[in-house]
């Protein structure tokens, strides 16, 4: 259900899931979102708290592919919170200007540490606001610019980035799969063949 007025859909009351997510290694860690990112190292027999208490519960987690230690983590107000430091146990609030919306997505780009894109949920977001990136991950202020133009105003529920060309990147949509060949520049829809449909994971 969507009010264009206040910018909440469905998923901004109910969380259908805690998210959970690999990191990298061999054997790689685990983890576990709440209102605290957890993380594991045998798989999940034990649990170890790598962000302090956050405000609000969390709805999206990504790990760089390159270091186990940068951590990104997205939550249901839309606050973004990241950790760079090895035996971190909290997170520092890095939202900048990205409105307050449920996040559906957090992806950090698998060749590069300091690209990483935020997707949001809800309705009522001027244009292009749907999508966040930043290029400066790693650099303590990251700067954030809107970048999903071409998306309309729907909630934003997957994201991926092609591990081969980081330039090419696809969000899911509640009215199907977008896809961008410049990094979040401009957006086209990746629709042919498809249903119009909500697209939850890709």
């Amino acid at each position: 259900i969507g009010n264009s007025n206040n910018g909440i859909n469905c998923a901004d009351s109910v969380l259908f899931y805690a998210p959970m997510v690999h990191g990298p290694g061999n054997p790689s860690s685990l983890y576990f979102g709440t209102t605290r990112l957890y993380r594991s190292s045998d798989q999940g027999v034990a649990m170890t708290d790598v962000s302090g208490s956050l405000p609000a519960r969390i709805s999206a987690i990504a790990v760089s592919a390159q270091d186990d230690n940068v951590r990104l983590v997205g939550t249901t107000t839309g606050t973004i919170f990241l950790s760079t430091a090895a035996g971190a146990t909290s997170m520092t609030n890095i939202t900048g200007p990205i409105p307050g919306r449920y996040v559906g997505r957090v992806a950090i780009d698998p060749t590069n540490a300091n690209i990483a894109y935020v997707a949001l949920n809800g309705f009522g977001l001027s244009a292009g606001q749907h999508v966040w990136k930043t290029t400066n991950l790693l650099s303590g202020t990251p700067t954030w610019a809107a970048s999903g133009v071409g998306i309309p105003d729907v909630p934003v529920n997957a994201f991926a980035i092609d591990p081969q060309n980081p330039q090419s990147v696809f969000a899911g949509t509640d009215i199907g799969v977008f896809r961008s060949v410049n990094g979040g520049t401009s957006w086209e829809p990746f629709s042919d063949g498809l249903p119009r449909v909500a697209v939850f994971g890709m």
